[in-house]
């Protein structure tokens, strides 16, 4: 078994070759994966369903259609082992189409506390998260049908820090089927609702 948990939902509509791949990758990370079943327009519940598996120390996820580098989990694992008052890790991430060919320069800037604070958004990369901060948060989850990641680190952040490793350990597919925006409405609605809670 090993310290991390991590779990990917595959829907129907996954691009099946996507998958194979990522699922290449995870065997090469030290992760106890895990397949919570695709609930249709709510991905809030398939990622509380996600983090209840398992028991290990640790918590990630990845989207079906990224890919994940070599050593990204380990690096983080080693960062929380490092600072016991981080409360989750995430990886610099490199934005590509469909071919994997980069659509922008990789972001590996370092993680500012303060713009979290004051400017409520999302932290990109590779994410792993103390299994202990994010279970009370389960129940919550399902609320946030569009983009319930937003919602899970910033309420981590409010009782504990957060740290970019620096390094490029996600390769996040920007292309027209995935969630943020097939789902635009509901991603704009629930932004500005995770905005009003945290500014």
């Amino acid at each position: 078994m090993h310290r991390c948990d991590l779990h990917v939902i595959v829907c129907p509509f996954s691009n099946p070759l996507w998958v194979d791949e990522l699922m290449a990758d995870l065997r090469e990370q030290p992760v106890n994966l895990h397949l919570p079943d695709c609930i249709k327009g709510n991905v809030g519940a398939g990622r509380a369903a996600g983090f209840a598996m398992g028991n290990a120390e640790f918590v990630s996820f990845a989207d079906h259609d990224d890919r994940i580098l070599p050593g990204a989990v380990s690096a983080c694992i080693a960062a929380l082992d490092a600072d016991s008052t981080l409360g989750a890790v995430f990886t610099g991430e490199q934005v590509v189409n469909d071919e994997l060919k980069p659509i922008r320069g990789a972001d590996v800037s370092p993680y500012s506390p303060e713009m979290h604070r004051h400017f409520p958004s999302h932290v990109h990369g590779l994410i792993v998260m103390r299994r202990a901060l994010v279970e009370p948060l389960l129940d919550d989850l399902p609320l946030l049908r569009a983009i319930p990641e937003w919602w899970l680190t910033l309420s981590i952040a409010k009782t504990a820090r957060l740290e970019r490793v620096p390094m490029v350990g996600r390769l996040w597919r920007w292309h027209y089927q995935q969630a943020t925006r097939s789902m635009r409405r509901e991603v704009g609605l629930e932004r500005r609702v995770i905005a009003g809670l945290f500014v």
